[in-house]
């Protein structure tokens, strides 16, 4: 039922973080060349006369992959959690590799007919499913090699992925449009980036499967503390901490959807940018989080998580609308700098809350409950997000209207925020009654604690 015992050795630790943190990174590259060739290749799989119905049509498409997330969840999360975390993350990152690199094969409609778009929807389907069971067992097996006093500093590669996922993705597809004719890039070109993806999948799969199981899950598994019904046991047990994690994860949801993902379609739509420029500021706001996050993740771990969480979310809340108001100034220049302090703030809030959730649940449900908690708040924060804040500017007639979005997600997670427990330098619970105690903190000296 389990691999071997691994020690956590420096070297061990950071080949976990790098091994978890690459199934982040094909997550996020999917998502912006989805999003980038979705006009080109929407029209190849919905050919309806109208253009924005076809657009609308492609996005639906992808828009389904988060509804089906909580299930990925439901179903991966309760395998990681009764027969570990290797092996789980191992198949997931295969899927959701595999069903990208399927897009990029997958024939037109005009070739095979309404089985195309069904095709694509189904593969959304899958990789929504893959998708939800990333990321709570890639934050459990990196909290789980990790030592206590360094468990945030660590986690923050998986936000750093994010960055690199999003960069990768927004660099390559650029590419690939400048490199060949709009006629190639119609008929083979945009397929390209989708088919980049499998390397990428099997050089993460090759790193999982070289570890072994995280020493946690181990000695849980030696000790019974392995659960035989892990979703029934989460949802019974842990659904007042599944609740607060929607909570606490609001604001870093609305805030990276918003600022690392939407603004590039904002700046250009809405506030008529040229997409150079708007490319440009976009890398400058996502170069700024990924300096943020080890930093901020480094005075999490040094001050404690809510102190961070607290400063960044309420800086955030605050200066979210006067953000977008500088955002519609027309300067290049202001544009650069204010999606630099926009990024270092998302990260800010960001970073304090990766080793917050490991740290709220038990071994026996912690890949279970975390991916429940991320999920579910990212179908009702995350996927909504460009919706709801082109909705805001066309009901109110305020091209700053998406800062209200920002500040209520902002504002939750302040509150959440205000409402824990500091978690930070405490062991990682094994048995149930110990996953919310504040009582058990690693002792100053503790070989477990000292620096690599």
């Amino acid at each position: 039922m389990t691999s071997r015992p691994a020690k956590a050795t420096p070297l061990r630790i950071r080949t976990a973080a790098t091994a978890a943190s690459i199934g982040t990174f094909v997550e996020y590259y999917d998502f912006v060349v989805y999003a980038y060739f979705a006009s080109v290749f929407g029209p190849l799989f919905f050919p309806v006369k109208s253009a924005p119905a076809s657009l609308l049509l492609t996005f639906a498409a992808f828009a389904t992959s988060y509804l089906v997330r909580p299930l990925g969840a439901m179903i991966f999360g309760p395998l990681g959690d009764r027969y570990g975390r290797r092996s789980v993350l191992s198949g997931v990152i295969l899927l959701m590799s595999a069903a990208t690199t399927l897009i990029g094969f997958l024939p037109a409609y005009g070739q095979i007919g309404v089985a195309a778009p069904i095709l694509l929807t189904v593969i959304r389907l899958v990789q929504g499913i893959s998708v939800g069971g990333e990321f709570g067992g890639a934050i459990s097996y990196v909290a789980e090699f990790a030592p206590a006093r360094r468990r945030g500093f660590l986690l923050s590669w998986l936000g750093v992925a994010i960055g690199l996922g999003l960069l990768a993705g927004a660099l390559v597809s650029a590419a690939v449009s400048r490199s060949v004719s709009p006629d190639a890039l119609a008929n083979w070109g945009w397929r390209v980036p989708f088919l980049l993806a499998l390397p990428l999948g099997l050089v993460g799969v090759y790193l999982r499967l070289r570890l072994a199981d995280t020493p946690e899950f181990v000695a849980a598994a030696r000790e019974g503390g392995v659960e035989n019904a892990p979703l029934r046991a989460s949802v019974r047990r842990d659904f007042r901490a599944i609740a607060l994690t929607v909570a606490i994860l609001a604001g870093l949801t609305v805030f990276t959807y918003l600022y690392l993902i939407y603004l590039p379609t904002y700046l250009v739509s809405v506030l008529h940018y040229g997409r150079s420029a708007a490319l440009l500021a976009n890398v400058v706001g996502i170069a700024a989080f990924c300096v943020g996050m080890p930093l901020f993740a480094a005075l999490s771990d040094r001050f404690g998580r809510r102190p961070v969480l607290i400063a960044g979310s309420g800086a955030l809340t605050a200066l979210s609308y006067p953000g977008f108001l500088l955002l519609g100034s027309g300067r290049t220049a202001t544009l650069g700098w204010t999606l630099a302090v926009l990024g270092l703030l998302t990260a800010a809030t960001f970073a304090p809350c990766l080793p917050i959730l490991p740290e709220l649940f038990a071994v026996g449900t912690r890949y279970t409950s975390m991916g429940l908690g991320w999920n579910i708040c990212a179908v009702l924060f995350g996927g909504a997000a460009p919706l709801v804040a082109t909705s805001l500017i066309v009901t109110t007639g305020d091209p700053a209207a998406p800062a209200y979005y920002a500040m209520l997600g902002g504002a939750l997670s302040f509150a959440a925020a205000l409402a824990i427990k500091e978690t930070a330098g405490n062991r990682l619970a094994r048995a149930a009654n110990q996953a919310v105690e504040p009582d058990s903190r690693v002792p100053a000296g503790n070989p477990a604690t000292a620096p690599e």
